[in-house]
């Protein structure tokens, strides 16, 4: 029961870097997307 507990626990954690990831992928994408629209 307890290594199945942990298991699952580990895959909430890799899915919360994840979406962390994500979020801050969003972030510079739309960073370059600004930047790109001042240059013009």
């Amino acid at each position: 029961m307890a290594t199945v507990q942990a298991k699952s626990k580990t895959n909430t954690n890799t899915l919360t870097i994840k979406k962390r990831r994500t979020y801050e992928d969003t972030l510079n994408n739309l960073a370059h997307y600004l930047e790109n629209n001042k240059k013009k």
